[in-house]
């Protein structure tokens, strides 16, 4: 099987960040394994795809450009977005490829001219096929920095009606249960992006509750009346992936 190798925050850890999986389900529906930057690289100049998160932006670009030495590596951006706004553009470096991006402010920021602007997390209803079927729960799902001790999270999640509280960082046996959970619910409250977007791909009702990196979340809501799921599919970058070792 043919694989891609990804960038993302905790990529190849037992424990990732919700929105992480996404990416395994969507390049799995590709007909994609996912590898994970750097150690699953298979060839030394083998270019690596930033799909969901918040680090198309100057500070993370330039690290990461600097730790690709003179040999002609590139970092192929596929809906990835700017979380830090404006003032921090990646512009005019050939190492960076972009397909797609998260929103339109990113293709604006980052000067990407005219591109699909989707976040890829509206994918999963393509990628994993869910019918509704409300439970009856109203869910709490805390962005991953605003995970607290058990009697915060009780407090918070009876001021916003909630009847339970999900961890958003969890293991890969906790991911699908856990989409099928937030799907099935009557509403779900959240200051996590990608469980925002789960709900809005769904068809859920959700409120937001954001306190963190407000630039992503106005990146994702400019693109809003503009989502074009098939634009999105139609412009993966199918010639990055690798046969796996």
């Amino acid at each position: 099987m043919k694989s891609v190798l990804v960038q993302c925050w905790l990529g190849g850890s037992e424990v990732m960040n919700l929105g992480e999986w996404f990416i395994e389900i969507i390049l799995a529906k590709f007909g994609y394994a996912t590898r994970y930057n750097t150690r699953g690289r298979i060839e030394d100049d083998e270019p690596v795809l930033m799909v969901i998160g918040s680090d198309f932006h100057s500070k993370f670009l330039n690290q990461q450009l600097a730790e690709l030495d003179a040999r002609p590596r590139e970092i192929h951006v596929w809906g990835a977005g700017n979380g830090r706004g404006p003032g921090f553009e990646v512009r005019n470096d050939p190492r960076v490829v972009v397909h797609a991006v998260r929103g339109s402010l990113t293709a604006e920021w980052n000067g990407c001219g005219f591109v699909p602007t989707c976040d890829p997390g509206f994918l999963l209803p393509w990628a994993m096929p869910i019918e509704r079927e409300p439970s009856g729960e109203v869910l709490y799902v805390p962005h991953w920095t605003e995970r607290g001790v058990a009697e915060q999270e009780a407090s918070i999640a009876a001021k916003w009606g909630a009847t339970a509280c999900i961890d958003v960082m969890m293991r890969r046996d906790d991911v699908a249960p856990t989409i099928r959970r937030l799907v099935h619910a009557n509403r779900v409250i959240t200051s996590a992006m990608h469980a925002y977007i789960l709900c809005l791909a769904y068809g859920v009702p959700v409120s937001h509750t954001f306190s963190v990196l407000p630039w992503k979340w106005q990146d994702m809501f400019s693109s809003l009346s503009i989502v074009n799921r098939q634009r999105l599919i139609d412009s993966f970058p199918h010639f990055l992936a690798r046969k796996t070792q």
